[in-house]
């Protein structure tokens, strides 16, 4: 169905004008990863009627949205040499070797800051020589977080200079004491190598190939099909070694590889898995009756963290997943049905991928009309949504906002009298820039209400009774699946439902407690151990077994 669907869309959108229709790559998109599943590779668990309803009901809705923004937003493109003249004004060749050059300084700023923050911990040569300690240093130190903190933002224009230098190889501006930028670019991708963010470099090259693919050019479907078929196997290669660096190979998921069905595919199977396992971990949140009610907050996570920081609200949602049993636990991600649902439940997961879809497609219509780099950039950041959309939502990462952010940014630096032109815009349309100031202060207003009305009690605050209430929420998880999921799962879970606390998973019990605050989660089957130690110094600790159904409390817990 999802196939016939797309080749009407195809057909359809090819032939109505723009060389590239938001509807067909998002349809194209979720036909894959739907037909990747249907291949009897890894052993799911089973995924429950109303998720996969949900699922279809979200599909139809985008498309909708898509097309919705048709009527309103298409006219007649301009020739295709003529598109490319206009883009071109707007990209002066001198202003974008300086946007690169500084892009890629930043971005080299916020590497040395990462080296810094491990050789804190572990020394820098753990960066070069042990993998698998800093991938583990990044998800459990809180020394290394606090050191690196902001300094992240900064990682992030290795991405930027990586798109501005493609951007120059396609303007061939990159001549005379400049000729060996022209080899260097992909010197700013590098650092992701080092880091593990292997969604990173993943990111970049997906808004690279977006905006290449929307730049106007006399081209074919084929040649279109042949190139995003090129650079999706490429990412793959990129993507799959540096997950083998870094412990993401099969022989280090024994867990998993006891689902895998088909031997002679074991080394696609984590590929496989992070392409396939949304759905049915999608599944398991829509059961969970653990799961918050965010209200929105998902939707705009970057303003919440950010208000967080500023002392406005006291917590913003987990970012992260929950390792639901799948039925290993080694997967977190639900693609952006999760934040929807999270966020409004049913109605999210139908009315947000509507309004994505049609204003995904109101951008790339408009591009089409007048072309801008502006313009081209903006659309390709919202095509990145749509493209990710079967495996995460990218709409709600700090990444992509900071993206959008700078899209003006670029487009004054890039284009001389970009500023002047912009304000003028701006004043020309006093009332549709005054309704759109007045709609974010108020959606901003509202959101901050929300987070805040949901603070913690200084009751909540206190170690012990956090003790109580995850022991409480652990023993519900046991009467689901008959046993304790594995710290990690199990940490996740917890910290999914109660965002503002932080919980780490342990292998062993006799691993050091963490930082005061930090609540430690170690299982086994039968039994939970919880211990934290609080701002008076002393440690407390809950211990479930569902042997005897007993339960102990340690050293300066009590019994409420």
């Amino acid at each position: 169905m999802l196939l016939m669907t797309l080749f009407v869309v195809v057909r359809r959108g090819w032939r109505s004008g723009p060389s590239v229709h938001v509807a067909c790559l998002f349809v194209g998109a979720w036909a894959l990863v739907l037909l990747l599943f249907a291949l009897p590779i890894i052993s799911y668990a089973p995924t429950t009627v109303e998720a996969w309803a949900l699922l279809y009901g979200s599909i139809a809705a985008t498309t909708l949205g898509c097309l919705a923004a048709r009527p309103r937003w298409e006219s007649p493109p301009a020739p295709a040499d003529e598109q490319q003249r206009l883009l071109r004004a707007t990209i002066d060749p001198g202003r974008l070797r300086h946007v690169w050059l500084g892009c890629a300084v930043l971005g080299a700023i916020g590497f040395a800051a990462f080296v810094y923050a491990i050789d804190r911990v572990a020394g820098w040569q753990a960066v070069f020589s042990s993998p698998g300690e800093v991938r583990a240093l990044k998800r459990d130190s809180v020394e290394f977080q606090d050191a690196y903190g902001l300094w992240k933002l900064l990682t992030y224009f290795n991405q930027v200079a990586f798109v501005m230098w493609t951007v120059g190889i396609r303007l061939r501006i990159f001549s005379g004491r400049w000729r060996l930028a022209a080899a260097a670019g992909f010197v700013s991708l590098i650092p992701f190598v080092f880091t593990g963010d292997r969604n990173l470099m993943a990111a970049a090259i997906a808004l690279t190939c977006m905006l290449h693919v929307l730049w106007p050019w006399n081209g074919s479907l084929r040649r279109v099909a042949i190139v995003l078929g090129l650079a999706l196997v490429i990412a793959a290669a990129g993507l799959t070694a540096i997950g083998n660096r870094y412990g993401g190979s099969l022989d280090d998921h024994p867990e998993v590889e006891a689902h895998v069905q088909i031997p002679a595919l074991d080394a696609v199977a984590i590929p496989y898995l992070y392409l396939t396992a949304n759905i049915p971990t999608f599944g398991k949140l829509t059961e969970d009756e653990l799961a918050p009610n965010t209200i929105g907050q998902m939707a705009v996570l970057p303003a919440v963290k950010a208000a967080a920081r500023a002392g406005l609200v006291e917590t913003a949602p987990v970012e992260t997943g929950v390792f639901y049993s799948i039925p290993f636990e080694a997967f977190s991600n639900y693609s952006w049905l999760g934040s929807f649902w999270l966020d409004f439940r049913v109605a999210g997961v139908l009315l947000l991928p509507l309004l994505v879809g049609y204003v995904a497609t109101s951008a790339r219509l408009r591009l089409a009309a007048a072309p801008t780099f502006l313009g081209l950039w903006t659309a390709a950041i919202l095509l990145y949504v749509i493209a990710y959309s079967p495996l995460s939502n990218v709409l709600s990462t700090s990444l992509t906002w900071q993206y959008l952010l700078l899209g003006p940014v670029l487009s004054v630096l890039l284009q001389p009298g970009a500023a002047r032109r912009m304000v003028a815009r701006l004043v020309a349309r006093r009332r549709v820039a005054t309704a759109l100031g007045a709609a974010t202060l108020l959606a901003s207003a509202g959101v901050v209400a929300v987070a805040s009305s949901s603070k913690p009690s200084q009751r909540e605050t206190v170690a012990s009774n956090e003790l109580h209430d995850a022991v409480e929420k652990a023993r519900y998880v046991y009467t689901e699946t008959g046993r304790y999921p594995v710290p990690l799962s199990l940490a996740t879970r917890l910290a999914v439902s109660r965002p503002g606390v932080k919980f780490l998973p342990q292998a062993t019990y006799s691993e050091p407690l963490p930082p005061p605050g930090v609540i430690a989660v170690f299982t086994q089957p039968e039994d939970v151990f919880l211990r934290v130690r609080g701002g008076d110094g002393r440690v407390y600790e809950v211990h479930r077994t569902e042997a005897d159904g007993g339960i102990t409390f340690g050293p300066g817990t009590r019994d409420r």
